[in-house]
Order: structure tokens, then C-alpha cells, then sequence
């Protein structure tokens, strides 16, 4: 990854963390250095880590210790095909497996009892979250404009929506349901 991208990642990590901040009334920074040092097959490097550490070494932002359940991807590209959504054609950068797809980052993240919210920024088009539909179901999240999107890969339903009016809108649930 060349210098300028990297550079336009922690930018994006940084608006996020700003406007999640915004959202939830509590912090969230940026994680130094990003990646998932701690979850998916990492997860043995948090038998000798205290709460804080391993808040502070999973996803892209770093929640408040009142979300110790939250796990926060940050993506910033420069489009998204949204065409390919409705022709069910593979999205590669979310579903390359074994090569650094959006979604495999997120896998490798998060361990069974956690939830994961990855959220992407497209040049002149905005902030996005991506979710798994059935979390959203189960704990009865809202997203008032959405899209719903199959991966054959992953044999799984997700959503896409608005990233700002999602996060308004279910800030109470989510707080509750990653605590």
C-alpha cells in the first residue's frame, strides 16, 4: 500500500472516529497502527492483555470501554460499482477471502459475541455502513433506506445504508446490545 493511501486511510479513520464521536456522545480514537493485532486468528494475543488493550487492538477505531462488543472497520475508496449490487455479480473488494477482502477484514476482527459495522467512505459519494442482515434483524435495527445484498461467497445477507442516519437512529439499541 503506497504512502498516499495509507495517508487517505488514517484521514478516513480519523473522520469516523470524529463522527461516531458525534453520534454516541462518547469517544472513539483511531487505533495506532489499525488492523485486527488481537481478533479472528490473533485472538490467542488476548489471553495476556488487559480490557483496555484489547479494545484498543481490534477493527480501525477503538470504542468507548461502554462498547467493549463493538468492532468498527474503516474503508475509504475512491467508488463503488453500485451496479453490481442488483446484477449479483462479485464485489471483489469486499469479497476476495485470503487476499484482504473488506468483509474477510472483518471476519478476522471480530470473535462470536461481538458486532461488527464495516464503514466506508466513496469519493463524492459519501459514509456507508455494511452489516450482516440477521444481526440487524435480531436486535432490531432500523436503516430507513437500504440496500440488501447477497454474497455468494460468504453465503450471507447484508445491508448497506446511510451511515450517519443508521447510527442516530439505532444509537440506544446498539449501545445496548455491544456493552
Amino acid at each position: 500500500m503506497g504512502k498516499a493511501s495509507k495517508n487517505k486511510g488514517k484521514a478516513g479513520e480519523r473522520e469516523l472516529a470524529d463522527i461516531m464521536t458525534k453520534i454516541f456522545e462518547e469517544k472513539f480514537g483511531r487505533v495506532f497502527g489499525s488492523g485486527a493485532f488481537m481478533g479472528g486468528k490473533n485472538s490467542y494475543r488476548r489471553n495476556n492483555a488487559n480490557g483496555i488493550q484489547i479494545l484498543a487492538s481490534r477493527g480501525d477505531l477503538i470504542p468507548p470501554e461502554s462498547m467493549p462488543k463493538l468492532v468498527v472497520e474503516c474503508k475509504w475508496h475512491k467508488s463503488m460499482s453500485w451496479h453490481q449490487f442488483l446484477q449479483n455479480k462479485q464485489i471483489k473488494i469486499l469479497e476476495q477471502q485470503n487476499t484482504g477482502g473488506w468483509l474477510q477484514q472483518c471476519y478476522n476482527s471480530v470473535n462470536e459475541d461481538e458486532i461488527w459495522f464495516l464503514c466506508m467512505k466513496f469519493n463524492n459519494q459519501g459514509w456507508f455502513v455494511l452489516y450482516e442482515q440477521q444481526m440487524a434483524q435480531k436486535h432490531d435495527l432500523i436503516a430507513s433506506n437500504k440496500m440488501v445484498w447477497y454474497s455468494e461467497v460468504f453465503q450471507k445477507w447484508y445491508e448497506i445504508t446511510g451511515l450517519v442516519e443508521f447510527f442516530q437512529i439505532n444509537k440506544e439499541k446498539i449501545k445496548e446490545i455491544v456493552k
